[in-house]
């Protein structure tokens, strides 16, 4: 009998380390409720700022709702979306507030909040990547993938536009503000979505949207925030903006002008780069992926299938870093 529990026990043992095996550091998200009117919120934002530097790799963003001044220098910019987001979490009407992965708290407590949710894995990886293909315009690439066991089949899932810096003097005092939201890509609520049904799996979504009159289009990144149907954050993620990746990479590589895929134009839908890639993508001119190349050898030769004539944008990865790269194909 003694000899049987010791299998059981280490079956269970073997199930359960088999369940957590590929798990993820789960990426903390702030939702910061603010007003540029409050006197009470430009008392206690840069607490708030403090707090979420004590622990790395957690993202910020920074909503604007009506209440309880209309006259919010943002919210002016965009009302509907900046209040729909406040009344999901049915916290409209004060600020400043915050949402810890998707669960008000007082951000009195937030020091301690963001250093008892380091530990917290998931199940699903979100990877963000963010392509300026015209002169003001953008396309989002989202990938959801499974990566271990979980029961959970549906989510919501939060897209949004925010500016990293913006230096502007409001009625508050502020100066400067971080991580302000612009723009709603999905539902300010999330929109519906199945996820991934085994491990290993992957969903993709695409979205498209303009810079707009005030926006500083180096400083937009995209945010995603994937949640369960009870609004507690399964994992979320945030883009690079490709405008400042492209820029490091060609002081990187300078030497190669940052022309790593050739011939450039292209002929007979050719490719090759001069070292080794990861996650290629190719978009058109309206910002649609077209291509899609998991590695690429240095200097082994690629025939792309889609490719007609015209002027694409190719992204990729160079050691870990991301690069864009203008590419012709006649």
């Amino acid at each position: 009998m003694k000899y049987l529990k010791t299998i059981q026990l280490t079956t269970i043992f073997f199930l359960l380390t088999i369940n957590s095996i590929g798990q993820v550091a789960q990426r903390s998200v702030v939702e910061h409720f603010t007003n540029t009117s409050c006197s009470i919120c430009a008392s206690n934002n840069g607490n708030i700022h403090s707090a979420i530097k004590t622990q790395s790799n957690v993202l910020h963003i920074s909503f604007h709702p009506s209440s309880p001044y209309s006259n919010d220098f943002f919210n002016v910019q965009n009302k509907n979306e900046n209040d729909d987001r406040t009344n999901f979490y049915g916290i409209y009407g004060s600020t400043p507030r915050v949402v810890l992965n998707g669960t008000p708290i007082s951000y009195s407590t937030l020091t301690t909040a963001l250093a008892n949710s380091v530990t917290n894995t998931s199940n699903f990886t979100l990877n963000i990547m963010q392509v300026k293909y015209g002169a003001d315009s953008f396309s989002a690439h989202i990938v959801i993938k499974k990566i271990s066991q979980d029961t959970i089949t549906k989510a919501k899932l939060f897209v949004g536009v925010l500016e990293d810096t913006i230096n502007q003097a409001t009625n508050n005092g502020e100066k400067v503000h971080y991580n302000v939201f612009r723009k709603a890509l999905s539902l300010a609520s999330g929109n519906d979505i199945i996820l991934p049904i085994n491990v290993g799996d992957s969903i993709v979504t695409n979205f498209k949207f303009k810079s707009e009159a005030g926006w500083n289009m180096k400083r937009l990144h995209i945010l995603g925030i994937l949640q369960r149907p009870s609004k507690m954050l399964i994992n979320s993620n945030k883009s690079s903006n490709s405008i400042q990746s492209t820029a490091s990479i060609n002081n990187s590589y300078s030497k190669n002008s940052n022309s790593f895929l050739y011939p450039n134009p292209l002929t007979n839908a050719i490719i090759y780069s001069k070292t080794d890639i990861d996650d290629l993508s190719l978009y058109n001119h309206v910002g649609e992926r077209v291509e899609q190349i998991e590695k690429l050898q240095g200097n082994e030769p690629y025939q792309a299938q889609k490719l007609s004539p015209g002027i694409y944008t190719a992204s990729f990865k160079v050691n870990g870093q991301v690069v864009v790269q203008k590419l012709i194909v006649q």
